[in-house]
């Protein structure tokens, strides 16, 4: 196989692997959007709904930095419904980075909780 029919090859994988929500390790990726953010007590469960895109076609959400002052349980993966506990004794600022895919689109957003002492 030649150089040129190489770099043909590898661009037609990376399309199917990109088109298939894969993410690439060396692929550029912005910063992630700040899409809202919650004020929660350190011992409160929070439950929500992670925003999405509003294109009308069914997505998905699957989440790429989980947080560290609090657990997050994403319940549905097609919805968003989710629930976040402050871990005990934790104050501050946390959050998490989650992607949106919808078949054809990608989206990275971020949700930042502001846990207060009670």
């Amino acid at each position: 196989m030649n150089y040129r029919k190489s770099i043909v090859v590898c661009c037609l994988l990376l399309i199917f692997v990109n088109s298939c929500g894969v993410k690439l390790l060396f692929q550029q990726e912005s910063t992630p959007e700040l899409h809202s953010w919650y004020q929660v007590d350190q011992e409160q469960r929070l439950y929500g709904i992670l925003p999405g895109c509003e294109l009308g076609r069914s997505i998905y959400f699957s989440i790429s930095q989980y947080p560290m002052k609090g657990e997050f349980s994403l319940i549905d993966y097609t919805n968003g419904y989710f629930s976040y506990t402050p871990i005990m004794g934790r104050v501050g600022y946390d959050y998490i980075v989650y992607d949106i895919f919808d078949g054809r689109n990608h989206q990275i957003k971020k949700i930042k909780f502001n846990i207060k002492k009670k």
